[in-house]
């Protein structure tokens, strides 16, 4: 197959966000790869910074880098000064790419374009709906939300080709044309297996109220355990919630770890006895609680979004309601065998299942529009 996947993020290009947690930049060239690697010809579209397998048709950022050069100020400081003006030409950005794969499908040069992180396109969709497909990353709206944004235009895009990454995360606009769920996928040869944990707990993510992190440090506190705490609130000021909630409590057993990527975040993650996932959200995957399994790390998590789907109740970690339960079930992570954590990813959410899905997913949409 010729396979288009287009990421069209400004935030990608890594020479001017180069600590942006971006999930969807990983897991696109992570498919890209896994793909080429299966014979197929693909395209990436993306950010100039992207090292893929594929072949890359990168994004022009050039109108971006000249402000930021004549402003003489960083991205983040741009973004946050002039938001309207960010705007705009992370609009640009996104629909320069766009323009460009769909003139390559348009010429035959693809069989379909896959939006693996982008919403605008869906303006485009509706003129090429049988060789187009968008996977879902973020928690849907409420089909009868009046003022949301986002509901509006899946809405008006409803018959578009979409994918989700959890049967959870479709609850919120089950109308939607839904030709798969593709569950997410990691390297498990980069996330090593180690059966041999520190004794520390552990929390990885933003510092925000959706995550939980002050529900974790209440945990370790009530037990009088170690938790290492890694992750950032991404911003030039700490914001209010990290000074009173979090802040506070950093000392000899709540550890700060800072902001961990690469091989520091696996050392992190496979020496924990247990990532606490405390999420007070609808998360609709939740890359942390594979990454941690792959490890061998078991996961205490409450019972939202995609939780039930990814950990197995008393065998990779424990689904909880609450704190009280998070902290019952932190005293009896002993029973975890780590080997059925890793396990677990092996059989459901290695990048190999991610791109057998994705291919099932792409014959399904190619054949479909054959009949169209």
């Amino acid at each position: 197959m010729k396979i288009g996947i287009l990421v069209p993020s400004l935030f990608t290009e890594r020479k001017f966000f180069p600590k942006l947690i971006f999930a969807p930049h990983d897991l696109g060239v992570a498919l890209a790869n896994g793909l080429v690697e299966k014979g197929h010809q693909v395209r990436y579209y993306g950010a100039s910074s992207v090292k893929t397998k594929a072949d890359l048709v990168a994004g022009d950022s050039s109108l971006f880098a000249n402000h930021l050069a004549h402003y003489g100020i960083t991205a983040h400081t741009f973004k946050k000064k002039q938001p309207e003006s960010f705007r705009i030409m992370q609009t640009y950005y996104e629909m320069g790419l766009a323009e460009k794969a769909y003139m390559h499908l348009e010429k035959g040069e693809l069989d379909v374009v896959h939006h693996f992180h982008d919403f605008l396109s869906l303006f485009i969709t509706s003129f090429t709906k049988p060789r187009s497909l968008i996977t879902l990353h973020d928690p849907l709206p409420g089909m009868k939300d009046k003022i949301s944004k986002r509901a509006w235009l899946f809405q008006k895009h409803c018959k578009a080709n979409y994918v989700s990454i959890s049967r959870a995360q479709r609850r919120p606009m089950p109308n939607l044309n839904y030709v798969g769920t593709a569950y997410n996928g990691i390297d498990t040869d980069e996330f090593v297996f180690n059966d041999t944990p520190r004794d520390y707990l552990a929390f990885i993510g933003r510092f925000e109220r959706v995550k939980g992190v002050h529900t974790a440090i209440q945990v370790a506190k009530k037990l009088d355990m170690r938790l290492r705490v890694a992750g950032d609130y991404f911003g030039r000021h700490k914001t209010v919630y990290f000074k009173k909630n979090i802040e506070p409590y950093f000392g000899k057993k709540i550890q700060r770890a800072g902001f961990v990527m690469g091989q520091d975040k696996i050392e992190f993650l496979k020496h924990a006895k247990a990532i606490l996932f405390p999420i007070e959200w609808e998360e609709p995957f939740g890359m942390v609680m594979i990454e941690a399994m792959s490890c061998g790390t078991p996961v205490i998590a409450y019972d939202r979004g995609s939780v039930p789907e990814i950990i197995k109740d008393g065998v990779t970690g424990f689904i909880v309601k609450d704190r009280a339960g998070m902290i019952e079930a932190v005293k009896k992570i002993d029973q975890i065998k780590r080997k059925n954590c890793r396990k677990r990813v092996e059989q459901m959410f290695s990048e190999k299942r991610m791109v057998e899905k994705y291919e099932v997913i792409y014959k399904r949409v190619i054949e479909r529009g054959k009949k169209i």
